[in-house]
C-alpha cells in the first residue's frame, strides 16, 4: 500500500499520556485526512520531525484501523512514506528551522515533498506580471528605492506597500496622494497626512528596514464601509490539476485597507453576499468567474513549483466588477474553510498525493 507522511505537531508525541492510554482519537480533520486516503488505496501515516529515523529507512507514526478514523489509533514503526505533506505551523517567525531541514532530506532521497518553498510578493508579481495571469494583476514592482514608490504613486491615485514575506495583512502600508503634494499614510485605521519631505524621509527609512512590493491601489468594491474580497481555494487532486474548492467571502473592518480576519475582518457565505449585491441593483459576476483566475494562477505556478499543491488566493472586484488577484497564500488557514470546503481539501489533497507518488515525482523545487 501507498504510504502517505503527513508531518505536522497536532497529534501527540512519543511517550505521551494519549499514547500510553490506548484511547486516543484524533480531531476530525486529520479522520478526514486517513478515511479519505484509505478511498484512494493510501495509508496516512502522522508524524513529527523527531519521529522519523533515516538510518533505518523508518517512522514513528500514528495510524488507525478503523475506515473511518473514530477508533483503533495506535502508533507504531513504519517505512518511510512514499510522498510526505509538511504541515507545520508558520507562526510569526517562520516554520522550524527542523521541519524544513527534515522536508530536504526527503527530497534529497527522492520522495515527493508537498508544499515547496513558495515565491515572495515582489518575486510572485514578477512571475505572474510575465504570464496569462498578468490580467488579472494590479500593476506593482518590487519597492528597491523611494523612487518606485513615487513612481507609482504619479501614475495611481493610491498604492500599496507590501512586505514581500507579509502575512495576515502585517505592515501593509495604504499611500493616497493629495493635494499640494502631500500624501496620506495609513496603516491599519491609523492615518496621518505628511508633505513630500516628511513622507521621502518614512519611505528611506522603511525601505531600509525590510523589502516591500509597491502595488496599484484598486477602488474595491465595499458593503458599506467594509471592503470585500474573496479567499478562493484551489487545490490539484488525483488528476494532477487544478480544482476549486470553494469560495469564502471576506469583509474588512470597518475603515480597515485590508479585509484578514486576524485584523478585524468578518467572513460571510457567497449566498448571502450574493443575495445582497442582487438587493443592492450591483450582482457579482459568477463563482466561476473568481474560480477561474484562480484556476490560472495555479496553472501558472505550478510550472515554477511543480509539487505546488494547494493555494488560498485573495480575488477582489473593482468597482467595475473586474476581477483581480491581491494576495497568494501557500498555507491558507482551515479557519475560513465551511464543513463541505474541509471535505473537499482533504478528498484532494489525498487524490494528490496518490498522483505524486505513482508519478514518483522529483520535489527538488526549491
Amino acid at each position: 500500500m501507498t504510504r502517505f507522511g503527513i508531518m505536522q505537531l497536532a497529534l501527540p508525541a512519543r511517550g505521551s499520556g494519549a499514547e500510553r492510554s490506548g484511547t486516543y482519537v484524533p480531531d476530525r480533520i486529520w479522520r478526514g485526512f486517513h478515511s479519505d486516503g484509505r478511498k484512494h488505496g493510501l495509508q496516512v501515516l502522522f508524524f513529527r520531525v523527531e519521529d522519523v529515523d533515516f538510518a533505518r529507512g523508518r517512522v514513528h507514526a500514528w495510524t488507525s484501523s478503523s475506515p473511518d478514523g473514530r477508533s483503533g489509533w495506535r502508533r507504531g514503526w513504519h517505512p518511510l512514506p512514499h510522498v510526505l505533506y509538511e504541515n507545520y505551523p508558520i507562526g510569526p517567525k517562520g516554520k522550524s528551522r527542523r521541519a524544513v531541514g527534515m522536508k530536504r532530506a526527503f527530497a534529497r532521497l527522492g520522495i515527493p515533498v508537498f508544499n515547496p518553498s513558495f515565491f515572495n510578493k515582489a518575486e510572485l508579481q514578477r512571475l505572474l506580471s510575465a504570464s496569462e495571469v498578468r490580467r488579472f494583476l494590479p500593476a506593482g514592482k518590487a519597492a528597491r528605492s523611494v523612487s518606485d514608490v513615487t513612481g507609482l504613486l504619479r501614475r495611481h491615485r493610491s498604492v500599496y506597500l507590501k512586505p514581500v514575506n507579509g502575512t495576515q495583512g502585517r505592515g501593509i502600508l495604504e499611500l493616497k496622494r493629495r493635494s499640494h503634494g502631500r500624501v496620506k499614510v495609513k496603516s491599519g485605521k491609523r492615518a496621518d497626512r505628511v508633505g513630500r519631505k516628511e513622507f521621502i524621509r518614512i519611505m528611506s527609512r522603511l525601505l531600509r528596514r525590510e523589502r516591500y512590493l509597491v502595488q496599484e491601489g484598486l477602488s474595491l468594491r465595499k458593503k458599506g464601509r467594509h471592503k470585500i474580497d474573496f479567499r478562493v481555494i484551489v487545490h490539484r487532486g488525483a488528476d494532477g490539476r487544478w480544482h476549486s474548492a470553494g469560495i469564502r467571502p471576506k469583509l474588512g473592518g470597518s475603515g480597515s485597507i485590508v479585509t484578514n480576519i486576524h485584523a478585524g475582518g468578518s467572513k460571510t457565505t457567497w449566498t448571502r453576499l450574493s443575495a445582497w449585491a442582487r438587493r443592492s441593483g450591483r450582482p457579482l459576476p459568477s463563482a466561476r468567474r473568481l474560480e477561474e483566475a484562480a484556476l490560472v494562477a495555479g496553472r501558472v505556478l505550478t510550472r515554477f513549483r511543480p509539487t505546488l499543491s494547494h493555494l488560498g488566493i485573495d480575488v477582489a472586484l473593482d468597482r467595475r466588477n473586474r476581477i483581480f488577484l491581491l494576495d497568494f497564500n501557500p498555507v491558507p488557514g482551515r479557519g475560513l474553510l465551511t464543513p463541505s470546503m474541509m471535505k473537499r481539501v482533504t478528498y484532494l489533497t489525498t487524490g494528490f498525493a496518490k498522483y505524486l507518488a505513482s508519478r514518483g515525482a522529483s520535489a527538488r523545487n526549491r
